[in-house]
């Protein structure tokens, strides 16, 4: 588990102190501060798994060991403002150990855009954090320059959690086309996303 209160560099709005009480809550035996908890952070957790993991099933995966590993060891956070950043902090240590392995198991399978993809997310998680919401922003800004065909196989693959397989027999073509596009539009994206949203 990383520090507590790893990753403070992240935005962490307006409710610290709202959280911070809920923290106390939990620390003291009330459950249910923890589903509350769960209900005020949950959004910008998938948010910042999203952004790294390479599917919907790695988010769930993120965001469910997130709160197990919280519940376990909330009496060791300190209220000081900075919860959002701490779940943020364990999601990020347990983003990096998943995508590691997806990458080994990729190229054991020979799942090539699988295996640049984990590892991409790797990098990215390994280097400094330039704000979430600003990464989200970009990211959407950059969906919506996509064309029509694109921006459906990212939204079949990455929020439908579709195989590849799949989305090539829906769109009646080869996987490896359906493969090799879905590595460009990711490329697009990211060098979109790098030049500040603008395509």
């Amino acid at each position: 588990m990383p520090p507590p209160n790893a990753d403070q560099d992240l935005p962490e709005g307006g409710d610290a102190a709202l959280l911070d009480g809920l923290a106390r809550r939990i620390q003291s035996g009330d459950h249910d501060a923890f589903m509350a908890l769960v209900e005020a952070t949950e959004r910008d957790l998938r948010i910042f798994a999203t952004i790294y993991a390479t599917s919907l099933s790695m988010v769930d995966e993120v965001v469910q060991a997130t709160y197990v590993t919280c519940f376990q060891s909330i009496a060791n956070y300190q209220p000081r403002g900075t919860l959002r950043a701490w779940l943020k902090g364990i999601a990020r240590h347990k983003l990096l150990k998943d995508l590691r392995e997806r990458s080994r198991q990729c190229s054991v399978d020979g799942e090539v855009l699988e295996q640049l993809l984990a590892q991409a997310g790797s990098r990215d998680l390994e280097q400094p954090d330039d704000g979430t919401e600003e990464r989200v922003a970009r990211l959407q800004a950059c969906l919506e320059e996509l064309a029509p065909e694109a921006r459906r196989l990212i939204r079949e693959r990455y929020y439908e959690d579709r195989a590849v397989n799949d989305i090539a027999r829906l769109l009646e073509r080869s996987a490896s086309w359906v493969a090799v596009t879905l590595f460009r539009i990711r490329k697009t994206l990211l060098v979109c996303i790098r030049q500040g949203g603008a395509a």
